[in-house]
């Protein structure tokens, strides 16, 4: 039935019309039907299935009480979570009132689900409201309008892609204030001159871990096992492998030094813009969720062990110990040693058992968390006062060799997997090439700075790969997007 197949969303009177004659006529067949829609939907449900269509589908289906209100239940957990992401953004706390006003507002903008008969017996099940995506792709059950004989209008004309390419232009307003605000607080020397070093620390011993475990304790540890990772991860590992490899032959560098370079090319900046560009051009964060376990859990310690093994004693993060033997020992405890591996590592234990923090705790760990994006992107602009860019013929390609496989290289890698390999439906490809599309995270100069090395080229990388992916994110969402073909 072309109503239940639009997810009730059709502007069509006469199928609306035939909808409601045949859940006159019979019923047990619109339910089946219902079920069946629902049963495809969920096979990929992306977060906009999971907190409209499906829970639209289950209610009406053969089980209203149970799978019914399952999946109402989940969408609203889904819509919560968002906007708590969405306030985070914008600088509310959920606690506040402006934090809950946000989660109402969010939750209200994206649900799409309203009071469900099951909680009112004999009340009528409302009409799932309509979404304002009229080329949004036949995967989400949504027909393109093209298909009634509309003529497809110019994307450069349509005032809400205008919007969304404002927007994705303003989520990189916060990298460059608060990376100048800590230029200028270094060159006033306001806060001394060990203000640097002091931050970094801070940033990577305390702040960082405590936002690593509050996300990853709150996270779903089996969210990150599916196609679009996949492609996400072959894109990565691959180009972390050629950043590794170049350091190496290409550039000569030590085996510390060509882990910052690996981490350089293929980490992807997921927190602090990766959830911003997400909500204004997919609509949600939820595939960067994804994207934050899976560097955490898997690209990090990996980067942390060549950074430990390279520099021998750990510089500044544990306690070296001499000889082979030492080594050994060494790198055996350095999840116990390393911050960042073990907040990790406890965040993951606390979801896996299912346990919830105490409020007290929880909360704490949130607000010191929430200073390290922020302490971080101040203590990188403090890095480039004094410190001259690249300046030798060497440096300069090297870090243009960096970005290139950063910006280009690595969404490319993610285009062939998810598109030609694993034919992945086109919204979930946008979201693939779009976060392997996004620029080189701080955390790679923190991690050079508090290892005691060059921090010229994680710095650098930073710096340009984040001007340089205002281009190549607008490319992708104009090639991709929901508005083309």
């Amino acid at each position: 039935m072309a109503y239940v197949e639009a997810d009730g969303s059709s502007d069509d009177p006469a199928e609306a019309t035939a909808y409601a004659a045949a859940s006159a006529a019979d019923p047990e067949r619109v339910r089946a039907l219902h079920d069946r829609r629902a049963d495809r939907l969920e096979r990929n449900a992306t977060w906009g299935t999971r907190a409209g269509a499906l829970p639209y589908h289950r209610e009406r289906g053969a089980d209203p009480g149970g799978r019914g209100r399952t999946a109402l239940s989940e969408a609203l957990r889904l819509c919560t979570e968002q906007a708590q992401a969405q306030a985070q953004v914008h600088g509310l706390g959920v606690g506040d009132g402006a934090g809950l006003t946000a989660v109402v507002a969010h939750h209200h903008r994206f649900a799409g689900v309203q009071e469900s008969a099951t909680s009112r017996p004999g009340a009528p099940v409302p009409r799932r409201p309509r979404r304002n995506r009229p080329y949004a792709d036949e995967d989400h059950g949504r027909r393109r309008t093209a298909i009634r004989g509309r003529p497809r209008p110019d994307p450069s004309a349509n005032p809400r892609t205008r919007g969304r390419m404002n927007s994705l232009l303003a989520c990189f307003a916060p990298i460059w204030i608060l990376t100048a605000a800590g230029y200028l607080v270094s060159r006033t020397g306001l806060l001394g001159e060990q203000a640097e070093p002091v931050l970094g620390r801070f940033v990577f011993h305390v702040a960082m871990p405590a936002a690593l475990f509050v996300m990853i304790s709150k996270a779903r540890l089996d969210t990150f096992a599916n196609t679009s990772m996949i492609a996400f991860a072959a894109g990565t590992v691959a180009v972390c492998a050629l950043g590794l490899l170049t350091a190496r032959r290409l550039f000569h560098h030590r085996l510390a030094d060509q882990a910052v370079s690996s981490m350089a090319a293929g980490y992807v900046n997921s927190a602090n813009l990766g959830i911003p560009v997400a909500l204004q051009v997919l609509g949600d964060a939820s595939f960067v969720a994804q994207i934050l376990l899976f560097q955490v859990l898997l690209i990090s310690p990996v980067i942390l062990t060549l950074l430990d093994a390279g520099t021998g004693a750990g510089n500044g993060v544990g306690n070296g110990v001499g000889g082979k033997s030492g080594g050994l020992t060494r790198m055996l405890l350095m999840p116990v040693r390393n911050p960042i591996i073990m907040a990790s590592a406890l965040g993951a234990v606390v979801s896996a058992a299912g346990w919830r923090l105490p409020t007290a705790l929880g909360h704490s760990c949130e607000l010191l968390g929430a200073a390290a994006v922020p302490t971080a992107l101040l203590t990188l602009g403090m890095s480039l006062h004094g410190r001259p860019a690249a300046t030798g013929p060497g440096q300069r390609l090297e870090v243009g060799v960096t970005v290139a496989l950063k910006t280009l290289v690595q969404p490319l890698i993610a285009l062939a997997v998810g598109g030609l390999l694993l034919h992945l439906p086109r919204h979930q490809l946008l979201a693939v090439v779009l976060c392997s599309a996004l620029p080189t995270a701080q955390n790679a100069f923190i991690y050079a700075r508090q290892y005691d090395l060059d921090t010229g080229l994680a710095r650098d990388s930073v710096m340009v790969s984040t001007l340089v992916s205002m281009a190549t994110l607008s490319i992708v969402y104009w090639t991709l997007g929901p508005s083309h073909p």
